[in-house]
């Protein structure tokens, strides 16, 4: 991880887009990174791609409405 890095969500709490962006940049982060254990790595790239998975479903559910 870069020094001075933000790992935490700074912005409101709740769900929101933003954080939902926030998490899937950060997944895809951890999963690039080559410090990282390959069990972690692995999880975070499995997390970024189910995130990208429902987004494609959330986004084909909308255009069929």
């Amino acid at each position: 991880l870069e020094p001075g890095c933000t790992w935490e969500w700074t912005g409101s709490k709740g769900f929101s887009l933003e954080r939902w962006q926030f998490w899937k940049r950060r997944f895809g982060e951890l999963a690039a990174e080559q410090g990282l254990d390959e069990h972690l790595r692995s999880m975070a790239k499995e997390a970024e791609a189910k995130m990208d998975s429902a987004e494609r479903t959330a986004t084909q559910a909308s255009n069929v409405s």
